[in-house]
């Protein structure tokens, strides 16, 4: 691009040097002034000594470097404007285009500045891309200047209209006929551009410029409030209707303050519910030390005060909730010294905190007169600040009444900028119930255990079809160790002919529906040998799931027996059938027998009848031999029914 200058005519070499040395001084960012074409015109560049003597050695860094800047400065001639943006190698940059007349006459090269925290891991990739020890070139990343990116482009602007002023009065030098012209132009552009608002008042409060932050600010022009009172055209009466025609000056008016006062006054107040402004006037004297004018910065600090706000909420907030806490809280110096404690650590140790603050822990938590190390007890503090890392403990304290009580102490590190330990947090859980309540169960568990190991019965859990927690009994039943019956699915012990059943049954009682909780079927145990089983089943919840707690007793011998019984009971009724049976027989044989003998003596035995009758009483007493075989003997009388018929008269 060709223009009617040349930056080195404009700004001598000496005067750009030492803006240079001034931005560097005041942000510790460096810069070069170059030409259109990237040649230094300034003295060498003060690069930083991570860029100089790192990037910048290798010929990939240089050659990343020398083409990124020919990139942004095109960028920036293109535009007509500040050009940002950040290097390969994480750093910002700007190239500012010095501009007169509307025209570029050179850049003003302003860098190597870090606008976020570093990203260490990339940072060690970069130094071994470009074979570099990772270690020292994070150590001279360290020197690199840091600065938000919003502050590095505010500065950076501000710099570039500093050295555009430069090189317009450089301009002036040139074309004397324009100096007073181009002088006022360039105090107008600083005037106006400046961050904050500028309002130059007469003594009497009269108006006599504003800038264009107060303009956008206060949303007046110029040219319509130039002459007329302060309060008229900005006060705090402005808008009020009712207000009107009776407008008086802003309370705790700082310009008045100071008319008075002969020194700076600042107020601040809030012009609508998004904007709080400050503002410092400031008495302007002439020779004689009398004021002549009033100068009004004002600052946009709404930002400031809700961020101060925020801050203040937080804070209040954190206070609520350690405070509110159920643990009680400590915050302790290097030597074991309580800095501040929360409302629950005073209600379990007692005093206030101004008892306690500045007090060694060891006095307060164990009434004891020198450090719990000492006396080979735990101390998470102490182990805090040795290894920078968290502890916790268990261990016994005493409160103030000299009852003691078991705590969960957890301690943890509050690091300082250097990453050094410089205090430490402990949090204090009281768990004496918790203690106890362990305690109970475990004695509970102990007892139920007892009682199920020791029980008669085999127990179980049933859960999707495995048994589970199975007693030592459930073990003497299946042939198993209570290991190996552990986790087994209980269908494989059950009789084939008796599984749809039991299965059909369990499935059941786990969907919820209502079956009988007891009821016998068969099982095979390990050797093969069949059991006759009695189960009693019940829903229950077994580590969140649904599941049977089952009890079951092995009524195989008893079954036997049942059977045996229900023989017996079979025989003797056959018996006493029988019995009944020979009775009535034996009435009948003793009428025949006895009817018999009267008629063999009545015929005597020459008679014809007496060999028919005689036959007739040999068949009755071989019957009743017959029928004797029912009559016990006297061994067998308790197991054979009786039966008896008598042939003799």
């Amino acid at each position: 691009m060709e223009t009617q200058y040349r930056l080195e005519e404009l700004v001598p070499v000496e005067t750009l040097n030492e803006l240079l040395d001034f931005f560097t001084a005041l942000t510790g960012v460096a810069g070069a002034v170059m030409d259109l074409n990237g040649n230094d015109i300034s003295k060498q560049s003060r690069y930083t000594r991570h860029c100089r003597d790192f990037i910048r050695a290798t010929p990939e860094g240089e050659k990343a470097c020398k083409e990124f800047a020919e990139k942004l400065g095109h960028r920036a001639i293109k535009n007509a404007d500040v050009a940002f943006g950040g290097c390969p190698f994480l750093l910002y940059d700007c190239k500012i285009p010095i501009m007169v007349e509307g025209d570029a006459v050179g850049f003003l090269g302003l860098g190597q500045v870090l606008v976020e925290a570093p990203q260490l891991e990339k940072h060690r990739r970069i130094a071994s891309k470009l074979g570099l020890d990772p270690e020292a070139f994070l150590d001279a990343l360290g020197e690199v200047p840091r600065m938000g990116l919003e502050d590095f482009r505010k500065k950076a602007r501000l710099f570039g209209s500093l050295a555009s002023l430069i090189s317009c009065q450089g301009a002036e030098r040139l074309r004397a006929e324009k100096e007073a012209m181009q002088g006022l132009a360039r105090a107008r552009t600083l005037y106006h551009h400046l961050p904050m608002g500028i309002n130059l008042l007469t003594p009497e409060l009269d108006i006599i410029r504003i800038n264009r932050f107060v303009e956008e600010r206060l949303g007046v022009r110029a040219g319509e409030v130039e002459g007329k009172k302060c309060y008229l055209a900005a006060g705090q009466y402005r808008d009020d209707p009712s207000k009107q025609g009776k407008e008086k000056i802003c309370d705790n008016c700082p310009a008045v303050a100071a008319r008075k006062s002969g020194s700076s006054e600042t107020l601040v107040r809030q012009l609508r519910e998004d904007s709080i402004l400050e503002t410092t006037a400031v008495p302007v004297f002439d020779e004689q030390g009398r004021i002549t004018e009033i100068m009004e910065i004002i600052r946009d600090v709404t930002g400031e005060v809700k961020g101060r706000e925020e801050i203040t909420r937080s804070r209040n907030y954190l206070s609520a909730v350690i405070n509110n806490m159920f643990d009680g809280l400590m915050v302790l110096d290097q030597d074991l010294r309580i800095e501040d404690v929360n409302t629950r650590f005073l209600a379990l140790y007692g005093g206030t905190r101004e008892e306690v603050r500045g007090r060694p822990c060891y006095e307060i938590v164990g009434r004891l007169d020198r450090p719990c190390h000492s006396l080979d007890r735990p101390c998470p503090a102490r182990e805090v600040f040795e290894t920078g890392r968290p502890a916790m403990h268990e261990m016994t304290h005493v409160n103030s009444h000299g009852e003691e009580f078991d705590v969960e102490v957890g301690a943890a590190p509050l690091f300082n900028r250097e990453g050094e330990v410089e205090r430490v947090v402990a949090v204090v859980h009281d768990v004496t119930e918790r203690k106890r309540a362990e305690e109970t169960r475990r004695e509970a568990e102990e007892k139920y255990r007892t009682l199920v190991e020791h029980s008669g019965e085999a127990i179980f859990i049933a859960q999707d079809g495995c048994i589970k927690f199975p007693n030592p009994a459930a073990g003497r039943l299946t042939g198993y160790a209570v290991e190996e019956l552990d986790g087994m699915p209980f269908v494989r012990f059950i009789h084939p002919e008796d599984r749809e059943m039991v299965v059909d049954r369990y499935r059941r009682r786990i969907n919820g529906e209502d079956v009988p909780t007891g009821y016998t079927f068969r099982i095979i145990d390990r050797g093969h040998e069949e059991h006759q089983i009695h189960i009693t089943s019940t829903l229950t919840t077994w580590e969140g799931r649904p599941a049977t707690l089952n009890f079951v007793v092995d009524v195989t011998e008893q079954k036997r027996l049942e059977t045996q019984l229900m023989q017996a009971r079979k025989m003797e009724a056959v018996g006493a059938l029988a019995a009944g049976v020979a009775h009535d027989f034996n009435n009948l044989l003793t009428v025949i027998n006895g009817n018999a003998e009267l008629a063999m003596m009545e015929v005597g035995k020459g008679d014809v009848l007496y060999e028919k009758i005689e036959s007739i009483n040999k068949a009755g007493e071989k019957a009743g031999g017959i029928s004797g075989s029912f009559w016990p003997s006297a061994e067998n009388s308790r197991s054979r029914p009786r039966c008896w018929i008598s042939t003799k008269r």
